[in-house]
């Protein structure tokens, strides 16, 4: 398991406190509660769009897998990583499996 908590079984999905807006085909988020703005590239846009519902992370890999072609491995440690940043700044909120 990550630092920020995240594991393959995890279930991630949008926290409310960001605001976003799609600008030029990428998402930007708002973070009003730390009066910061982030800006994803076209992968990191991707995967914010599939956070609608809870998500488990295994889930969210293999669907971006199948996207994108990428080695597993890889991308397991690209996502996981992702995430963790977006949970540490309060972007995504982070469920144990099951809940």
């Amino acid at each position: 398991m990550s630092a920020a908590g995240i594991a393959l079984d995890s279930r991630v999905r949008w926290s409310v406190d960001p605001l976003a807006a799609e600008v030029s085909g990428n998402v930007v988020l708002m973070s009003i509660q730390r009066g910061a703005y982030y800006g994803l590239d076209s992968v990191g846009s991707d995967i914010w769009r599939r956070l609608t519902e809870p998500t488990p992370v295994s889930e969210l890999c293999a669907a971006l897998q199948a996207a994108y072609e990428a080695d597993a491995a890889t991308l397991r440690a690209d996502v996981l990583r992702f995430l963790a940043r977006l949970a540490e700044e309060g972007l995504i909120d982070v469920l144990p499996a099951g809940d």
